[in-house]
């Protein structure tokens, strides 16, 4: 069985290009806009890795972390220089956007 990664992220073309590139990888990935799609997505899937831009349309990631972290392990994506500097707790690792392939901060 395939590892299967939930990804969240509103910015489309980001979506794709995250999903895409995983799917390349061997992974089965389902891309979500929104942290309700995501919440409608976990009721009927359960995920072995959550990747998660920190500021969606419908509230921030931050909110949702523990929640999301108590089940699954999450990855952050962000662009604020802030949360790097001090990361939450529940996040497993932080990635910047744009997204490099491979490159995590520990």
């Amino acid at each position: 069985m395939k590892t299967r990664i939930l990804v969240i992220e509103d910015d489309a073309l980001l979506n794709r290009m995250i999903v895409r590139q995983l799917e390349g990888m061997g992974y089965e990935v389902a891309g979500m806009g929104s942290l309700g799609d995501a919440r409608d997505y976990l009721k009927k899937y359960e995920p072995d890795l959550v990747i998660s831009d920190m500021r969606l349309p419908d509230g921030d990631c931050l909110a949702a972390l523990p929640a999301l972290a108590e089940f699954h392990p999450v990855i952050v994506l962000t662009a604020y220089f802030y949360f790097v500097i001090f990361p939450h707790p529940s996040a497993d690792r932080i990635l910047w956007q744009p997204v490099v392939a491979g490159v995590a901060l520990e």
